[in-house]
């Protein structure tokens, strides 16, 4: 999937000055006392039916309550009695161009980030959904495991500028939650799990399923299998005080620096009182910002983990 090449950043609207770049902090506190009471809503508009149902499968999937409508003025009717924490937007709509829509819903009070999607994206069309807020812009077909990545992220950010705990946006047995359990488990493993089979031994679950799991959350299996190593090395290391590399089962030191170097440690880094914070906020496998690791923040501080 090719995506935009312009730097996607907050952006403020330059026909409104509503848009979610421009929320004040008093607004942000309301939104996360308000979103803590619920799970995240989706909306997707579309006109294509069947994009329409494989992208709200695959968010519902991932955690998320979606709600659908094929027509601009579709969406604008639902408004008055929905609260969308993102909104997946097709460029090119039977009524208006989704642009014209995201006009519509700030001159309105609608305040959502969102997501720009179209099989004709030019550099213009590119450059008025920036200028509009656009949290990404992206050219069809859209794979729908990136699409999920890209709105778990859009909901991520929002959830950090508004103090919203990452719980909130997954609701109880999603799969961010799953993917924070499999970690944990590698965490306390007896063995290294040193290739994606033995992590998924470990989990209780397929291969397979593993990798799924993963694609839909936007991680990269691979990264997120040496994240849980790291983690079980340090926290092993500083149960038996010594270094972390005893634990980890390679066989060549330059395969131990280059996981030492991505973990953002030395191999002269004492582990004993580096804290949950330090390690996640220097680690390089998984993006810090991403909410599955805000997720899993939460549950090794809350079970002792480290």
């Amino acid at each position: 999937m090719r995506r935009s090449v312009l730097p996607v950043r907050p952006t403020i609207s330059l026909g409104s000055r509503r848009s979610i770049s421009c929320r004040t902090p008093a607004k942000l506190a309301a939104s996360a006392s308000q979103l803590r009471e619920r799970r995240a809503t989706v909306l997707i508009v579309d006109d294509d039916r069947g994009t329409r149902e494989i992208f709200a499968g695959g968010l519902r999937m991932a955690g998320l309550e979606v709600e659908i409508a094929s027509t601009a003025a579709e969406a604008i009717a639902r408004a008055p009695t929905s609260r969308w924490d993102a909104a997946v937007i097709d460029l090119r709509l039977p009524d208006m161009s989704g642009t014209d829509l995201v006009r519509t819903f700030q001159a309105t009070g609608v305040v959502v980030p969102f997501i720009v999607m179209s099989g004709f994206m030019t550099t213009q069309a590119t450059v008025e959904a920036m200028r509009l807020g656009a949290s990404e812009v992206l050219d069809k077909p859209v794979d729908v495991n990136n699409l999920c990545a890209a709105v778990l992220h859009t909901i991520g950010s929002v959830a950090a500028k508004a103090g919203v705990g990452a719980q909130l946006f997954f609701g109880s047995h999603s799969t961010a939650e799953r993917w924070v359990h499999i970690v944990v488990k590698a965490c306390n493993a007896d063995g290294d799990p040193k290739t994606l089979q033995a992590w998924a031994h470990v989990a209780g679950m397929s291969y397979t399923s593993l990798r799924e799991l993963c694609r839909i959350l936007g991680i990269h299996a691979h990264d997120a299998r040496d994240l849980a190593r790291m983690l079980r090395a340090i926290k092993k290391a500083r149960l038996h005080r010594c270094l972390p590399e005893a634990f980890l089962d390679v066989g060549d030191q330059r395969t131990v620096r280059l996981l030492f170097v991505r973990a953002g440690l030395s191999l002269a880094t004492s582990v004993q009182d580096l804290s949950i914070d330090d390690f996640l906020a220097r680690q390089r496998f998984v993006n810090v910002k991403h909410p599955a690791i805000q997720l899993l923040r939460a549950e090794l501080s809350r079970s002792n983990v480290l």
